[in-house]
C-alpha cells in the first residue's frame, strides 16, 4: 500500500472511547458532540480491514493505538508488518521499520479534514465540516459522517454499541472499505507515547498528505 494511503488508512483510524450516550432527543450533531467531548485520552487494540467494492478483503493489519485529546495520537500495527504513526500536535510522523524510513507531514490533525480529527479533533468544527446523521438500532448507535467539502473519503461511520465505541468505517471514493474494530479499551495513556525522535540511521523524508 503507497505510504499515502496507509496514511490516510491510519489516520482514518485511532480510537475509542466509553461515555454516557447523550439525550435521544438531541440532534445526531449534539448527540456526537457530547461523547467526544467525554474523551480526553485511552488506548486498546485495533483491527483493521480493507475490502473491495466487491466485498473480497484487500488487507487485514491489527496492533494498539492511543489518543489524547486534542491533536495526539498513536497508531501501532504489528502484524502483518511492523510500522508506527505518530501525531504530536505539531507533526505526523510515519516510521517505517521493514523500508528504514521515517516520513513526516507538516499537517496538523486539528486542520484536517479527515476521520482522525473526529476523534482527537476540535469538536466545535464538526457541523462544519460533515454532514451528521444517525441510526438507532437496538444498543447500537450509528452515526454517519459525510463531508461538506471534496475529501479523499466519502463518509465515515462511528458505531457505539452499548454506550462505547466499537467501530469505525470509512468509504472512499472508489467503493472500497476500511472497517476498524477496537477492543481492550482503557481509559489513560502515557504522555511518552505522543512523542517520536526518528531512530539514527533512517532515512528522513519529508511527505505531503
Amino acid at each position: 500500500m503507497h505510504c499515502q494511503d496507509f496514511l490516510k488508512g491510519l489516520m482514518a483510524a485511532a480510537i475509542l472511547f466509553s461515555v454516557q450516550i447523550a439525550h435521544a432527543d438531541d440532534a445526531p450533531e449534539q448527540q456526537l458532540a457530547t461523547l467526544l467531548n467525554t474523551l480526553q485520552t485511552t488506548q486498546g487494540s485495533f483491527e483493521q480491514v480493507v475490502s473491495s467494492q466487491q466485498g473480497m478483503t484487500l488487507q487485514t493489519t491489527s496492533g494498539t493505538f492511543a489518543l489524547h485529546r486534542p491533536g495526539l495520537f498513536r497508531w501501532q500495527t504489528l502484524k502483518p508488518s511492523p510500522q508506527l504513526l505518530v501525531a504530536d500536535g505539531s507533526k505526523i510522523w510515519l516510521y517505517d521499520h521493514e523500508l528504514n524510513q521515517v516520513a513526516w507531514f507538516k499537517e496538523e490533525v486539528n486542520n484536517s479534514q479527515s476521520p482522525a480529527m473526529l476523534l482527537v479533533g476540535q469538536v466545535q468544527d464538526l457541523t462544519k465540516l460533515y454532514r451528521i446523521t444517525l441510526k438507532n438500532s437496538d444498543d447500537q448507535a450509528v452515526f454517519t459522517l459525510k463531508p461538506r467539502k471534496n475529501s479523499f473519503f466519502e463518509q465515515v461511520q462511528v458505531i457505539f454499541d452499548d454506550a462505547a465505541l466499537r467501530a469505525m468505517v470509512i468509504k472512499d471514493h472508489m467503493g472500497q472499505t476500511i472497517r476498524i474494530d477496537f477492543s481492550q479499551l482503557s481509559d489513560g495513556a502515557n504522555g511518552s507515547l505522543f512523542h517520536f525522535s526518528p531512530p539514527k540511521g533512517v532515512d528522513l523524508v519529508q511527505a505531503a498528505v
